[in-house]
């Protein structure tokens, strides 16, 4: 059983309400070394830790109730116009959670409109997860 598998219904899914929830139901699904890998970081870590205390900064303001008719979030980015300002950076094996890989994100990242770009640690051929994308992706010589 992967991971997608044993996730959860969509209202055990909903009860996930920020990123320490999603972190504790993974490690709760998926074997240690998995997660340890997906988790981690190179080297010393430098940089997960740098993310981590960059997002913790982060302060959304709420505005409810407001209209969003006319809302636009397209963007242009290395000359492709995108519809989202979105861009999966490269990760590598995607096959330790789901049984499709690499091509089943870039199905979802093109199903939303989100550039992939696809990793040399990939499961999968990068000719398949190509032909998956739906949208413009990219290649990164670094896994």
């Amino acid at each position: 059983m992967t991971a997608l598998n044993a996730a959860g219904t969509p209202e055990e899914l909903d009860r996930l309400l920020n990123l320490d929830d999603v972190e504790a139901r993974a490690r709760a699904l998926v074997p240690e070394v998995v997660y340890n890998f997906i988790s981690g970081g190179a080297a010393d870590e430098f940089t997960v830790r740098w993310n981590r205390e960059r997002f913790a900064d982060l302060r959304l303001r709420q505005r409810v109730m407001q209209d969003l008719a006319g809302l636009d979030a397209t963007t242009t980015l290395f000359g492709q116009r995108m519809p989202m300002p979105v861009l999966l950076a490269p990760t590598a094996g995607h096959r330790y959670t789901h049984p499709e890989g690499e091509p089943a994100t870039a199905r979802g990242a093109g199903a939303v409109g989100a550039t992939m770009v696809l990793s040399t640690g990939t499961h999968t051929s990068s000719r398949t997860s190509w032909r998956s994308r739906g949208r413009p992706s990219g290649f990164s010589s670094t896994c």
